[in-house]
């Protein structure tokens, strides 16, 4: 299935519930302008501002998790309602956290590398004036962990990119455990990564005309990409079926 049609089955799934989307997404907005200003109170208490800080980060990943399982929901015509995804968000919140834990750890390596590299960066400079080796070699130090820090950053996307489906997988897969709805995230966007860097370009004259607008087109153009994201899931689970109805067919015979 082209990009086109993707993007295609999510106008029509959006069709008759546009209105619903933008009272979700107004609601989530609201749910973090509030959350945002009750942490700002304590800004200039030490201890108990650091405690808020962790206390948003602690909610947060579940509320990420519900409003994306609210959009999987609104396009398969399920029931929701605007601030449901509070509700959905804190009763997983074991779930969302052991799903989002389980990605850093997938991720852990490339991270640790990119920080090594940036530090190292960061000395090359800071010694490129004090130091007794010519500038030449320094300026080839540097280029050089340069080079290690941008490979090490694409690395990170493309592995990155790999889970980008793990709510879903979850959504679809109660029984499954944290670390396998992972793995199941990976094992259906492998090599379907490149298809889905370009589906995400396809939305940056959208993303460019809601700036334009002050950030007001995003209330239709949000809702919009949401809905394409759970397509575009949805045709790599149906083109992993197929692959795999075809293998089982041509295993039996062969028999």
């Amino acid at each position: 299935m082209s990009i086109s049609k993707i993007k295609e089955n999510a106008r029509i799934a959006l069709t008759g519930k546009r209105g619903k989307a933008v009272c979700i997404l107004l609601a989530y907005f609201v749910f973090n302008i509030v959350l945002s200003a009750i942490i700002s109170l304590f800004e200039d208490k030490a201890i108990i501002g650091f405690l808020m800080d962790i206390v948003y980060l602690l909610i947060t990943v579940p509320i990420a998790f519900g409003i994306t399982i609210v959009g999987i929901k609104l396009k398969r015509n399920e029931d929701i309602k605007a601030f449901d995804f509070i509700n959905i968000g804190f009763s997983n919140f074991g779930r969302a956290w052991g799903i989002a834990l389980s990605v850093a750890l997938k991720l852990l390596l490339p991270i640790l590398v990119m920080v090594i590299a940036g530090t190292g960066l960061g000395i090359c400079i800071g010694m490129a004036e004090y130091t007794e080796m010519g500038e030449a070699i320094m300026a080839l130090i540097g280029l050089a962990i340069f080079v290690a820090y941008i490979a090490t950053l694409i690395w990170y996307i493309a592995r990155s990119l790999l889970y980008s489906f793990t709510t879903c997988v979850a959504y679809d897969n109660p029984n499954m455990t944290s670390s396998e709805v992972v793995n199941e995230s990976a094992r259906i966007m492998k090599g379907s990564r490149g298809k889905y860097i370009l589906f995400g370009l396809s939305f940056l004259g959208w993303i460019i005309i809601g700036a334009m607008t002050l950030g007001i087109g995003f209330l239709w153009i949000v809702p919009y990409i949401e809905i394409a994201e759970v397509c575009f899931y949805e045709h790599l689970i149906q083109k992993k079926e197929s692959n795999n109805a075809e293998n089982n067919a041509e295993a039996i015979t062969e028999m």
